[in-house]
């Protein structure tokens, strides 16, 4: 944890003085909270069960999920266990249902080491993880980040990214791919917690602007 810890005040310190606009969002935001999950199964579920859904649906359907499995192991196995006609009446598309329960076999098969993800390159694990539907490259990336703590990873075709870059950023109109790729290359070898100032400056702007019309 010091060591983690460590990296983020090292990526924070690297931010500031290497992107002006990115330095004024870290005093607005303040202390960086980035956490990796350790259940590599439950946060590839997460991400899958929250596909196209806000927030709050999302936490709402993860919840119901949970309860169908283990409070204490969200395990392939314990998923395994849960029928596709009670992840649908939690929430779930049949799609999604599917999805899920084809990752813990998987897992369960030995087909994906989950375990074994680390020691690979980013592009590697990206490639293991797309094998499995349901999980495209924004989600292998979402693993990337906030499982394994890669700390250069950039989503760039993450929506609350480009958000935020086209509004703090000064750009007229939505940025392309280009113009956030060339915005993120002051951040390496930090683009993740670039990334997750982005998204926590977008959602702070979000809900000060609630406060104002309240």
């Amino acid at each position: 944890m010091q060591q983690w810890n460590k990296k983020l005040r090292d990526a924070v310190a690297h931010l500031k003085r290497a992107d002006s606009t990115m330095s004024q969002i870290i005093a607005d935001v303040g202390p960086v909270a980035l956490k990796r999950r350790r259940n590599r199964f439950w946060m590839l579920v997460a991400s899958i069960v929250g596909q196209q859904l806000s927030p709050k649906a999302a936490h709402t359907i993860r919840t119901r999920v949970e309860k169908l499995v283990s409070s204490t192991q969200r395990s392939a196995e314990s998923l395994a266990r849960v029928r596709h006609d009670d992840l649908r009446a939690a929430g779930l598309s049949a799609n999604k249902a599917a999805y899920v329960l084809e990752l813990a076999e998987r897992v369960m098969d030995g087909d994906l080491k989950l375990n074994n993800l680390g020691r690979l390159e980013n592009e590697k694990v990206i490639v293991e993880l797309t094998k499995s539907r349901g999980i495209g490259r924004w989600t292998a990336e979402m693993f990337l980040i906030f499982s394994l703590g890669r700390l250069d990873v950039f989503p760039v075709d993450d929506l609350g990214v480009r958000n935020a870059i086209g509004e703090f950023y000064d750009f007229a109109e939505t940025p392309t791919r280009e113009d956030c790729i060339q915005v993120a290359e002051a951040w390496q070898p930090f683009q993740s917690v670039g990334s997750w100032y982005c998204w926590q400056a977008i959602d702070l702007k979000r809900e000060n602007g609630r406060h104002k019309s309240a």
